[in-house]
C-alpha cells in the first residue's frame, strides 16, 4: 500500500528514520555524519521489521494470525445478547474495539458501520482489513480516500459532515 497514498510513504521514512530533520544542526562539519548515521539506523530498524511486514501480505498467514487473535468477549457477547441490526462504531478505524467489532458482526451477519473520527484517518492511518458494510466520512475527500485507498464500495460510503463543525 506504499503507492496508495503519500502518506503512508511519508510515515514509514518517518517511522524508520528516514528523513533528514535536524541533521543540519550545528556544527555543519558533522552534518555527514549525522546524515550516514540517520540511514544506518534507519536501515537497521527496517531490517528487523521487514519480515514481520512482508508475512502480512499473505492472506494465509493474515487469517491464521487474527484466528489465533479472538475477539474481545465482552463485546461478543453485548453484541450477540443485544442482536442488534446495525451497530454504529465511532473510529478512528485504527482502533481494536472498532476492528473487534466489525469482525463480530461480520461472522454475525450483523451489518455494521464505520463513523470515521477524522478526515485524514482513512487515508493516513491504516488499511482496513475487516471491512465494514457502510463507511460515514466527512466529506468528499475522506468518501475518495475509502474507495480509492481502502476498497470501499463506494454505494457503502455515506457524506454525514463532522458533529466539530456540522450540526
Amino acid at each position: 500500500y506504499f503507492f496508495k497514498s503519500k502518506s503512508f510513504s511519508q510515515r514509514i521514512r518517518v517511522r524508520f528514520n528516514f528523513h533528514l530533520v535536524d541533521c543540519f544542526k550545528k556544527p555543519f562539519i558533522l552534518t555527514p555524519f549525522r546524515i550516514l548515521l540517520r540511514y544506518y539506523r534507519g536501515l537497521k530498524r527496517f531490517i528487523i521489521r521487514w519480515p514481520y511486514g512482508f508475512l502480512s501480505f499473505f492472506e494465509t498467514f493474515e487469517h491464521i494470525m487474527y484466528n489465533k487473535i479472538p475477539p474481545n468477549s465482552k463485546i461478543l457477547k453485548y453484541i450477540k445478547d443485544i442482536k442488534p441490526n446495525l451497530v454504529l462504531i465511532p473510529t478512528s478505524a485504527t482502533d481494536i474495539g472498532g476492528i473487534d467489532c466489525v469482525r463480530i458482526c461480520n461472522d454475525e451477519n450483523i451489518n455494521s458501520m464505520y463513523l470515521v473520527d477524522n478526515w485524514d484517518n482513512l487515508s493516513s492511518k491504516t488499511i482496513i482489513r475487516f471491512k465494514p458494510d457502510y463507511i460515514a466520512t466527512w466529506g468528499q475527500q475522506t468518501l475518495e480516500h475509502a474507495e480509492k485507498i481502502q476498497g470501499i464500495n463506494k454505494d457503502s460510503c455515506k457524506i454525514i459532515g463532522t458533529a466539530r463543525y456540522d450540526q
